[in-house]
């Protein structure tokens, strides 16, 4: 694929949707990724639901201009909601629970696993 410079724009808007088994195992392809997502206008994900998977639940990194309202984040590994090199983020009435660790990484015991339900800006260094 040849890129030729062109900026495209759009935004997410994400209400009242059910997500399963979404993301990649061991990786942070989570099942809803932002990354150098910059677009001026405002993208959302409101009211839903994300839940049972073996990777993240949600990752925005490099990115900005994204309300995260009222969602439930359910039995990820090893992070609920990460976000790193954010700007204007607004993360409101969210529920992020039963967050585990990993079992399936083979260089588990070599390095620390990052894990929590919610990261913000300790993803990196």
């Amino acid at each position: 694929m040849e890129l030729d410079g062109t900026m495209r724009e759009g935004t997410t808007e994400i209400d009242s949707i059910e997500f399963e088994n979404g993301g990649q195992k061991d990786t942070r392809k989570a099942a809803i990724r932002f990354e150098n997502a910059i677009a001026t206008k405002l993208s959302f994900i409101r009211n839903s639901a994300f839940h049972n998977s073996w990777g993240w639940g949600l990752m925005a990194k490099r990115s900005k201009n994204i309300d995260v309202e009222n969602n439930v984040f359910y039995n990820f590994r090893p992070v609920g909601v990460g976000m790193d090199d954010i700007q204007n983020v607004k993360i409101i009435g969210n529920i992020v629970m039963h967050v585990v660790a990993r079992t399936t990484l083979e260089i588990i015991g070599k390095y620390v696993d990052k894990q929590g339900g919610l990261l913000i800006c300790s993803l990196d260094g």
